[in-house]
């Protein structure tokens, strides 16, 4: 791993403040728009969903009314159709055998209907019955069976074979379909009654046919209610859900279920009343307008459910019941939720990743930036960048070729090194600059008490008893001499040169203020725009205090006024320093024998010391001795 991606790990899973500043917000931006947006997706794919299938729901009770109702009506039509054919018979009760093989020819031709009859006036009777097996059987009742009702199966040819079923005293007339028949003026349906053969349930669409005021015949088709209950069931819409059908007494008729419509004694049920969820159905459809969905729960899942009451012809109002299963439809949208899961997680990663990505473009740079800040330091500086490191310049000039804020933060940093530098630069040219000039003024002191202490050592070997007040009044001034130069330094804050027309109009200054005596003094010093290093101009002002001292002291003698001059100028190659007063004048030789005294030999000393050579110019009218140095 390169140094590189360990420090963008190691910034990516440590504790940063600019990383959590980045990467919190928005991760928690992110996470609360994936889950807000999980959570609308489920709330509107659920209510789209629900709503289709109330839909659905809706059509389907209305599917089952409309399969039932043509269900019903395709019976009535095969009724009134058979009347038809009665009407057209010139005898219709010799007729008998001819109508059951028509019969038969019909209920095998279709499936829907169960028995297909036909009963006369006088008591005869003929039918055709499907069972349960599949075939077809046909019966008959009247004088050729002597009142009883026989069913025989029928062979290949479609020849009368054996007798299946007998049943003594039958007379149609006595049958429920015959008495609602006789009360009808046209095609109706009658209640469910028990068939004579078999004993099941079935109620029949029946058509009169009368000769005036006269019930002639009854033409009927029965469905059996098992067979309505399999009808209904195979209605492709209803695949997985429930459907029951109660009539206008509120009475089961059927079960898409195949559940039973009566007890344990035979009698019909009521709906709401029925065992398992059909009656639980029919009983919250009582609280509710039709065409409402509502929702069942129980064991066998949640259902949602309409119910509707519908004509379903020839007299029949009804009510359907249909339920579908919510798992139907949710258990595929369950998939659907786990594949758009996973490509919203997909999604998230991803953009947490770019999150972590735009972070790291954020961060990089700055930790960059930040790592060329630090290596600014005096620390930094001193250790040297360690191998493999960008210099701090590099770092920044990758970052200024940058578009963006931060390669404008970049080219500012890049000025603001540049300037600091630049300023670095001449702070440790001027701090090379104070440390030669501490090590010169340390110099400078070390020499100027080594004059201090020559002076001390000239002065003792010429001082006599009765004159040493004066003795150290005249080095007093020396030292206040040589202190005036580094007050003139400290105060003008300028530690290499000094300006001498300050320096030197200090010094004749204190040494007018100090002379006494009954003669005035005018003690001036003019040296304008000259300055002299410190190791010039400290032996120029021991010079000018030893001449001025000795101006004050021997040339006013017997004077009530007098002056002093003092003036140094730069000439070519070097400078001129006189000293000059309008005194008594001197000998060549000093007087009082004082030749080789301290002042003389200090002022020689001095004027090696410059390199200078001293002339002396002595009259009546005054004095002036001149010092040339520095050529």
């Amino acid at each position: 791993m390169t140094r590189k991606s360990a420090s963008f790990l190691g910034w990516l899973f440590g504790t940063g403040g600019l990383k959590r500043t980045i990467l919190i917000p928005f991760l928690c931006l992110l996470l609360f728009g994936f889950l807000a947006g999980w959570v609308l997706y489920l709330r509107g794919s659920r209510a789209a969903l629900f709503e289709a299938v109330d839909a659905l729901v809706n059509d389907t009770a209305m599917r089952v009314g409309d399969r039932v109702a043509d269900y019903l009506n395709s019976a009535a039509a095969l009724a009134s159709a058979n009347a038809a054919f009665f009407g057209s018979l010139e005898k219709p009760s010799s007729s008998v055998t001819d109508m059951q093989r028509t019969f038969r020819s019909e209920l095998l031709r279709r499936t829907d209907i169960d028995i297909v009859s036909i009963g006369f006036a006088d008591g005869e009777y003929a039918e055709a019955q499907r069972m349960p097996e599949g075939y077809v059987r046909i019966g008959r009742a009247g004088q050729a069976t002597g009142g009883k009702l026989v069913l025989q199966r029928v062979g290949p040819l479609g020849s009368p074979g054996a007798v299946e079923v007998e049943r003594p005293g039958y007379d149609p007339r006595e049958r429920p379909w015959w008495a609602t028949a006789s009360a009808a003026l046209g095609p109706v349906f009658t209640s469910p009654y028990a068939i004579v053969s078999t004993g099941e349930l079935a109620m029949a669409a029946v058509v009169p046919y009368r000769s005036g005021d006269r019930l002639e015949a009854v033409a009927t088709a029965d469905l059996r209610l098992d067979a309505l209950s399999t009808f209904i069931a195979r209605i492709d819409t209803l695949d997985g859900g429930l459907a029951g059908i109660a009539d206008q007494d509120g009475l089961l008729l059927a079960v898409s279920s195949g559940g039973p419509v009566t007890d344990r004694k035979g009698q019909r049920i009521r709906a709401d009343e029925a065992p398992d969820r059909i009656g639980r159905l029919f009983a919250a459809a009582e609280a509710l307008p039709p065409g409402r969905v509502f929702v069942l729960s129980g064991a066998g899942g949640r259902l949602r459910a309409a119910a509707l009451d519908r004509d379903v012809g020839i007299g029949q109002r009804w009510r359907i019941v249909a339920a579908l299963p919510e798992h139907r439809f949710t258990a595929p949208l369950g998939a659907t939720d786990s594949l758009a899961l996973l490509i919203l997680a997909a999604m998230l990663l991803v953009t947490i990743l770019l999150a972590f990505l735009a972070a790291a473009r954020i961060a990089s740079p700055l930790r960059l930036l930040a790592a060329s800040i630090e290596s600014l330091s005096l620390e930094a500086v001193s250790r040297g960048p360690e191998p493999g490191d960008l210099s701090a310049r590099e770092m920044t000039d990758r970052l200024a070729v940058r578009p963006d804020e931060i390669g404008h933060l970049a080219r500012a940093f890049a000025e603001m090194r540049s300037r600091l530098d630049e300023s670095y630069r001449d702070i440790k040219s001027s701090l090379r600059e104070k440390e030669v000039l501490l090590k010169e003024v340390h110099h400078r002191v070390k020499n100027n008490l080594q004059i201090v202490s020559s002076m001390l050592s000239l002065e003792e070997g010429h001082c006599e008893p009765d004159s040493v007040g004066d003795s150290f009044e005249r080095l007093q001034d020396r030292i206040q001499a040589m202190a005036f130069v580094h007050e003139d330094l400290y105060r003008s804050g300028d530690f290499g040169s000094v300006h001498m027309d300050s320096y030197l109009s200090r010094i004749a200054e204190s040494l007018a203020a100090g002379s006494g005596g009954s003669c005035l003094l005018h003690v001036a010093a003019r040296a304008p725009s000259v300055e002299l290093p410190l190791e010039l101009a400290l032996p120029c002002g021991l010079i000018v205090n030893e001449l001025v001292t000795n101006c004050i002291k021997h040339a006013f003698v017997g004077r009530r006024e007098g002056s002093v001059e003092v003036a140094i100028e730069a000439e070519q190659g070097g400078y001129l320093l006189s000293v000059a007063d309008d005194g008594i004048g001197m000998e060549p030789a000093l007087p009082e024998g004082r030749r080789g005294g301290i002042g003389a030999q200090l002022v020689a000393s001095l004027s090696q010391q410059l390199h200078g050579s001293m002339e002396v110019e002595s009259s009546p009218r005054g004095t002036r001795v001149t010092l040339r140095f520095g050529s």
